[in-house]
């Protein structure tokens, strides 16, 4: 990563942007060598990532016939305007973010207990007020969803916070977020202290 002061190697850290995130961006290569991204919701369990899909489609076709993968999960935090570094510089504009990045290997799940332990697992992150009877119940339906499982070969973390800034812009940045309406400047003050 040419930007190392955003690096971040703390697993604790990367393993909480995929506890929070819903979602990612699943990039795979199609048929023409050219580049595929759709969303898919994530799980992060056994050291690897679990999406669920249907058995069929470009998803599905796609790993198949190439299963390197590329996963890249993003929590946004808050916008920053140019002018809380730069009176002038419209270039100054910037959103902070958690972010994971992971390349890896695809590879389709068919035992049917591995597939409702991670389902569940996806089904409590996602809903976890209940309302749904245990997966191992459904057998048919357990057959007839494919479950993928990521093996991570990589793993990169990048969360951006001002630690690029010089101490005066710093303040000045902490200054403009403690009176943003913006409901995600305080989480943003947080991590600003965190990685300072």
């Amino acid at each position: 990563m040419r930007r190392v002061e955003f690096l971040v190697t703390d697993p604790a850290l990367i393993g909480a942007v995929f506890e929070e995130a819903e979602s990612g961006c699943l990039g795979l290569i199609d048929e023409t060598g050219a580049p595929y991204q759709t969303q898919v919701n994530l799980v992060w369990a056994q050291g690897a990532l679990w999406f669920h899909s249907g058995p069929l489609g470009t998803k599905i076709k796609l790993i198949k016939a190439c299963p390197k993968v590329h996963v890249s999960v993003v929590l946004a935090s808050s916008f920053v305007p140019s002018y809380a570094t730069d009176p002038q510089k419209p270039c100054s504009a910037t959103q902070f973010f958690r972010s994971v990045h992971v390349k890896g290997e695809a590879q389709l799940v068919e035992d049917l207990g591995l597939k409702a332990q991670i389902l569940g697992l996806l089904m409590q992150k996602l809903q976890p007020e209940g309302g749904y009877q245990p997966l191992e119940q459904y057998p048919s339906a357990l057959r007839s969803v494919a479950l993928v499982q990521i093996i991570p070969q990589e793993i990169t973390g990048k969360f951006k916070f001002g630690q690029n800034l010089t101490a005066q812009k710093r303040q000045d940045l902490i200054k403009t977020l403690q009176e943003s309406a913006d409901p995600r400047a305080q989480e943003a003050l947080a991590w600003i202290n965190r990685l300072a």
